[in-house]
């Protein structure tokens, strides 16, 4: 099995940054995004309580608690390919997945959730696209946000 990076995405206010690792079964295969995830431009007004942020694999977000959403996000585009023509791939996400940050001392976010196909076929050139969202939880054990960046190691596997 191998390990492929990718740097997913970078956002702005409270900026946001995932790398995401694909673990895939053979030399060959290869993950491109063309589309990277953002989860937009957001404020959290108060980190007191548990607050989320979700960008769908369709584009919609939401936001509950204190969180405000300033500009919307958008999902993830990932093309798989060098893969068996006409092929089930199963996807399997491994979060949750904790920020780090560049620098200074902030409360943690929480890459709850990725969403991602339970499967998805290849075509006839052993190709297949998909697209990822995620929901992102504040700690609500209060504090204030830096404005710094927040990075995420997240992965997933690709099996058929």
């Amino acid at each position: 099995m191998l390990i492929k990076r990718l740097i997913v995405s970078c956002g702005a206010l409270i900026r946001i940054c995932v790398v995401l690792y694909v673990f895939v079964q053979t030399a060959l295969a290869s993950a491109l995004i063309e589309e990277r995830l953002s989860f937009g431009t957001f404020a959290v007004s108060d980190n007191s309580v548990t607050s989320t942020l979700i960008i769908t694999d369709e584009g919609r977000t939401f936001s509950t608690g204190s969180i405000n959403v300033v500009r919307d996000g958008q999902p993830a585009v990932i093309r798989l390919s060098n893969y068996p023509t006409y092929t089930v791939l199963f996807l399997t996400p491994n979060t949750p997945a904790v920020s780090q940050t560049q620098s200074g001392v902030s409360p943690l976010m929480t890459l709850v959730e990725l969403y991602i196909p339970n499967s998805i076929t290849t075509d006839a050139l052993g190709e297949a696209t998909f697209f990822v969202g995620g929901k992102l939880e504040t700690s609500g054990q209060g504090g204030s946000y830096q404005d710094t960046d927040y990075f995420f190691n997240l992965s997933f596997s690709v099996n058929y």
